[in-house]
């Protein structure tokens, strides 16, 4: 992978620099960065405004990865933009990369449609990565920092956290989750010191209510205003949302306070209506027989969980979120589906995930479309280390179909993990989105 910005600056500059007009709030971390940017979208969305958010990597289709209040691109405009950026990076020599091609797109396209905001994901880090061209940003969103893409980024959180720091600009406000690791913290408070960035620590919301549906949480910013009080359902599952969530509404108090947008009408309500409008597929999923009644069907499936937990502070979270639904749905094993890119401490992943009475049943995934850099793990590697774990059945199958058929037989909780990818040929099976 050949991390760089020239490539992508010549081709926007070849393009009339586009980035230049835009107001982006850029996110970066190890997790989060998704449900994040979905939060805020959908908050700046209900507000009014005309909001363009870009994710990475896609989850179903390449044009899933660029939306406009909440409606994703039409694929016959992105063939014909995509068309257009390949052919102005030809006939200027740029070179770039898919991922280039890709974001370039995207910024063009929200340029081209005039949005008020555009909410754009990091892909790999932050310095070096293909979405870092913005000069100024309205806000730099940093959540929370793990062990990720190491030896790519670097071999420790302080060098990651380096990295993803990398995309916060020189006075502009800067957002950051409390993080878990205190070198991660340290080093953006560092580099927002060093550039003159305001830099606000996003506090913790905390349910109010016994459902866990509701939040609420405590921001102050400025420091010379009172605290704020924000209220806000959470529609996502999973503890580690109110450290999203409150993320998100901190960037958007943020957002209304800044100098430069003083005075924008984005209210309690708004905040409310965007919150409780999020809708984040694949990432702590619940599919149940009502919702797909394929499952049941084909699979004898009545109820699985699902998310795309690849590396160990996500993996943490989730053994965390299956020990309370088994708690609740009163089960001690877990059937686990899993599949996992090559080069991922897969041993790390599933020492976190897996408990001696569980059971896995490792897969593939399909290649992702215009990313010839991904390849799925062996599968018998997956369940030779598993087994060293899991007292339970450990299997393989080649297909995801086949998985869910072995899955269906268990008694446990199934729950199906491990990539994205995986997670998106789930939901290609029947369109369920």
């Amino acid at each position: 992978m050949d991390l760089g910005l020239d490539r992508i600056k010549n081709l926007l500059y070849a393009l009339g620099s586009p980035e230049k007009s835009l107001s982006v709030i850029h996110v970066a971390g190890t997790n989060g960065k998704g449900s994040v940017c979905a939060y805020i979208a959908s908050i700046l969305k209900a507000a009014g405004f005309k909001v363009g958010r870009y994710n990475s990597p896609h989850f179903l289709e390449p044009t899933d990865a660029m939306q406009i209040c909440g409606e994703r691109i039409d694929s016959i405009e992105y063939k014909n933009l995509c068309d257009r950026v390949a052919s102005v990076d030809k006939e200027n020599n740029c070179g770039a990369s898919t991922f280039e091609l890709s974001t370039s797109a995207a910024i063009l396209w929200f340029y081209e449609r005039k949005v008020d905001f555009a909410v754009i994901e990091v892909g790999l880090g932050g310095t070096l990565d293909a979405t870092n061209v913005f000069e100024e940003v309205v806000a730099s969103v940093i959540t929370p920092i793990g062990m990720d893409h190491a030896g790519i980024l670097g071999n420790s959180i302080a060098e990651i956290a380096s990295a993803k720091a990398g995309i916060i600009k020189a006075n502009c406000p800067v957002i950051a989750s409390p993080q878990p690791e205190a070198d991660a913290m340290e080093v953006v408070k560092r580099t927002a010191q060093r550039l003159s960035s305001p830099l606000l620590i996003s506090p913790m919301a905390r349910w109010c209510s016994p459902t866990r549906e509701w939040a609420t949480v405590d921001i102050q910013y400025p420091n010379n205003l009172p605290p704020t009080t924000y209220q806000f359902k959470i529609p996502l599952y999973g503890d580690h949302q109110l450290v999203n969530a409150a993320t998100a509404v901190s960037t958007i108090h943020v957002l209304k306070n800044a100098n430069k947008h003083v005075g924008l009408k984005i209210t309690a309500e708004h905040i409310q209506k965007g919150m409780a409008d999020t809708r984040w597929p694949g990432r702590l999923d619940l599919l149940t027989k009502e919702q797909c009644p394929w499952l049941t069907e084909m699979y004898s499936i009545d109820e699985m969980f699902v998310d795309g937990a690849h590396n160990p502070p996500a993996a943490q979270v989730l053994r965390e979120f299956v020990d309370q639904q088994c708690q609740t749905r009163n089960r001690d094993k877990v059937q686990w589906i899993i599949a996992s890119t090559e080069g991922k401490d897969i041993k790390e992943l599933l020492s976190i995930l897996l408990r001696p009475q569980d059971s896995v049943c490792a897969t593939t995934f399909t290649q992702p479309e215009n990313m010839p850099w991904i390849s799925h793990m062996d599968p018998t590697e997956i369940r030779d280390i598993a087994a060293t774990v899991a007292s339970g059945p450990c299997s393989v199958e080649p297909s995801l179909a086949q998985a869910l058929r072995n899955a269906g037989q268990s008694e446990g909780l199934i729950v199906l993990c491990g990539s994205l990818y995986l997670v998106a040929d789930l939901y290609r099976l029947h369109r369920h989105i």
